[in-house]
């Protein structure tokens, strides 16, 4: 009986040995899957700290090379814009010198104005301040002023157009390089004041308007308008070009002491506005053809494949009968304004159609918007890369968040990254490789105490 008793002892003793060390088991797996859990986590905020700093980085990177590029194309438009008013300066100081100071035609605004009051001071024997330098004292003030309202930019483009006519004119005029033109005009046409007037109109406009094509100013009239709109908002800039033409205009009968020359300065005003208008707006003609029609369908296939020009589509209400219709928007060259009536003709005849002029039109067909093409350099080329590198972490980022976590009850871990997570498996295989020794110690220590407590009983 009392060795069945230590059988029995023995039995449950064993029994109580391995539950033991199953609960130990679980606890050291419960241990490594909380472990597991823990670095994952530190993984995924380090990885995020490194995706913040990669995105600043870049910001930063991103920030300076906007900068850099918008100086740049800043320099470059600027350049270009300048090297535009110094072309129009030289053809108005051209214009100035052949054609209008030697037969005192005044060409109107400031340099008709300097022009006069040279010429009246002149009459006094004060001869030391020449035309262009009374040019550059009346627009001083005016200068300042302008550059305080409308910025420095402004300032520089204005400056360059108003010293540079100067400048030019003091050249031709002190050089005599337009003497022998200037001779040979007189020679040829001495009374042929008309033709003084339109050439000299024609080489002043031209210069005015490459000076506004490259965003500049010669002064006078602009600033003048710039300070009267200040103190009176009503009053437009063309009533005061206008205002300012009629004064020069009517000094002019003074200061010469001709009806006839102010007649003239009237045409070379004229035609300077007009050729001036044409370099600023552009000399292709379009115009705009709005039809109201109930075969818009057939109309503008037919506009498509025979003018191979675009249509838009307009709804609109007939307010006499409250009908919805439909309109068509067609811009078309001079060119091409016969076929477009002959087709509207012949396809709807009962359509309602007029136009207006165009004098601009940008987009497909008309005049291309400048695309600005970057130059691939070795900046690009290492933004590029830090570029690559922060799409690099963000992926490994998405891997990780793609990852099922473990929990207490068992569930399983899929590794997606391997590549990503070499470090982490080095450590699990660390604390697993521990665990097991620790596993192995106890399951020897319980088998140790047992066969003591057998050979006891025994």
């Amino acid at each position: 009986m009392s060795r069945d008793k230590t059988k029995n002892n023995t039995i449950k003793k064993n029994l109580e040995d391995s539950a033991s060390t199953n609960n130990i088991k679980k606890e050291t797996k419960f241990e490594t899957d909380k472990e597991e859990i823990v670095v994952k986590e530190s993984d995924i905020s380090k990885s995020n700290d490194i995706l913040l700093k990669t995105e600043n980085k870049t910001e930063d990177i991103d920030k300076k090379t906007a900068k850099k590029e918008a100086i740049k194309k800043n320099v470059k438009s600027m350049s270009i814009e300048i090297l535009t008013i110094l072309i129009g300066t030289f053809v108005m100081a051209l214009g100035f010198q052949i054609f209008l100071t030697p037969h005192k035609i005044v060409p109107g605004g400031f340099m008709g104005l300097a022009q006069i009051v040279h010429d009246i001071v002149a009459k006094t024997g004060f001869t030391f301040i020449s035309t262009y330098a009374w040019y550059i004292i009346l627009n001083a003030f005016l200068y300042i002023y302008a550059v305080k309202c409308l910025g420095w930019k402004f300032g520089i483009r204005a400056g360059v157009g108003i010293f540079s006519f100067a400048i030019f004119g003091m050249i031709i005029e002190n050089t005599n390089l337009v003497d022998p033109i200037t001779e040979m005009i007189k020679t040829e046409a001495a009374t042929s004041y008309i033709l003084y007037a339109i050439y000299g109109g024609v080489l002043m406009g031209s210069g005015i308007g490459l000076v506004f094509r490259g965003n500049g100013s010669t002064g006078g009239c602009d600033m003048v308008a710039l300070v009267v709109n200040k103190f009176f908002p009503t009053v437009t800039t063309g009533q005061i070009i206008m205002f300012v033409d009629g004064t020069v205009v009517v000094l002019s009968v003074i200061a010469y002491g001709s009806l006839v020359l102010p007649l003239y300065a009237l045409i070379t005003i004229f035609i300077s506005g007009r050729v001036s208008d044409m370099f600023v707006d552009g000399i292709r003609s379009l115009r705009a053809y709005y039809v109201v029609t109930d075969k818009k369908e057939e109309l503008s296939q037919a506009v498509f494949n025979k003018l191979n020009r675009g249509v838009t589509n307009l709804k609109c209400e007939g307010m006499f009968t409250h009908n919805d219709r439909d309109m068509l928007l067609i811009i078309v060259r001079r060119s091409q304004i016969i076929s477009l009536k002959k087709i509207v003709k012949r396809i709807d005849p009962n359509s309602f159609m007029f136009s207006h002029n165009v004098k601009e039109a940008y987009g497909n067909g008309f005049i291309a918007y400048s695309n600005d093409k970057i130059k691939k350099n070795k900046k690009f080329k290492n933004i590029n890369q830090e570029q690559n590198i922060v799409d690099n972490n963000v992926q490994n980022l998405e891997d990780k968040n793609n990852l099922k976590t473990i929990n207490p009850k068992n569930e399983i871990i899929e590794n997606n990254d391997k590549e990503n997570l070499k470090v982490e498996n080095k450590a699990k295989v660390k604390k697993t490789n521990l665990n097991k020794d620790n596993i192995n110690k106890t399951n020897k220590n319980n088998k140790n105490l047992n066969n003591k407590k057998a050979t006891k009983s025994e």
